[in-house]
């Protein structure tokens, strides 16, 4: 697998060398995670696409790719970190989980979509919080608390 052009000058232009995956940003990003993390979806699926890059590389916050997508509500990349193999339950150095954030987020579609690929909803936080104590808007509350009646 080659990388396009337009991923390697990307790559260049931000200090990313393709001779050498482990090589992070100043927050401690992979080239993949900040890619994801600026919405450059097609640099992201190309990288992705080499499976050289660590999903699960963990920046200085303890996040993983998974969170940046989740971020920018790209529900396509979500499902093709987790197809990929990412850890849908990375708790990151304060213990929360994607879901745990895009609760608190109010990001109604992210959590049905994490909840879809089977996110762990009853995980807590280092504060001992689910996603359920952050929902963020009353879809979210009505999506995760029957969940915790089964």
């Amino acid at each position: 697998m080659t990388l396009q052009a337009t991923t390697l000058t990307w790559l260049a232009q931000n200090a990313y060398d393709v001779n050498n995956w482990d090589k992070l940003d100043e927050h401690g990003n992979n080239a993949l995670a900040k890619a994801i993390m600026r919405n450059e979806s097609a640099i992201a699926y190309d990288l992705l696409a080499l499976n050289t890059l660590d999903l699960n590389h963990r920046n200085n916050d303890g996040n993983n790719t998974l969170w940046f997508a989740c971020f920018r509500d790209n529900i396509e990349m979500i499902e093709a970190l987790v197809k990929a193999g990412v850890d849908i339950n990375n708790q990151n150095a304060a213990g929360a989980t994607c879901l745990m954030y895009a609760s608190s987020a109010s990001k109604t579609a992210v959590v049905k979509a994490l909840l879809a690929q089977g996110a762990d909803y009853q995980l807590k936080s280092q504060d001992d919080f689910t996603a359920l104590d952050f929902a963020g808007n009353a879809e979210i509350l009505r999506l995760l608390k029957p969940l915790f009646k089964k």
